[in-house]
């Protein structure tokens, strides 16, 4: 049984990370990156109270989330995604991420290993030094940057043929 108590220790411990993430992914809509994390949580709440709680709670919520997301961007109508696309060109550089680059990220980034996936996020996400992210792993400096390194040949691999012309 899941205790009130323990899921708010974990949500405590997970919620700046996954809104973090989950930020990243929706070219600056405040509203909807609130709105998946809620969302999320409130399925980790009703999945975790029938099955307890996963081995990685923080992957679990990062897999439902990009998977929220991915289901939000798919059912955007075309004439809903051009008007978010005109409102973010006109708020951010040509190179912000589009809803369509959005979702080909969060499926390439579905399809790999859990501990690339925390590496990436880490780093590029979160902002994480090398450094720091040893010393919480347990690995060393090296090691950290060789598998960060693997994980981001495994992303590109995944990503090429979603943006082949």
């Amino acid at each position: 049984m899941v205790s009130q108590d323990d899921f708010l220790a974990i949500y405590h411990n997970t919620v700046e990370r996954l809104y973090a993430l989950v930020a990243a992914h929706t070219a600056g809509d405040r509203g909807l990156a609130e709105d998946v994390v809620q969302e999320t949580y409130m399925r980790a709440l009703s999945v975790w109270r029938r099955k307890g709680f996963p081995r990685e709670p923080i992957a679990w919520l990062n897999t439902v989330a990009l998977n929220l997301l991915r289901t939000h961007f798919r059912s955007l109508s075309r004439r809903e995604r051009q008007a978010r696309e005109q409102r973010t060109d006109s708020h951010e550089s040509s190179s912000s991420p589009t809803p369509e680059k959005t979702v080909a990220l969060c499926a390439a980034l579905s399809q790999l290993p859990s501990q690339q996936i925390q590496l990436l996020e880490g780093f590029h996400v979160e902002g994480k030094r090398v450094s720091e992210m040893a010393s919480e792993t347990g690995l060393s400096e090296r090691a950290v940057e060789g598998r960060l390194r693997r994980a981001r040949v495994a992303l590109r691999k995944k990503l090429r043929p979603l943006f082949r012309n």
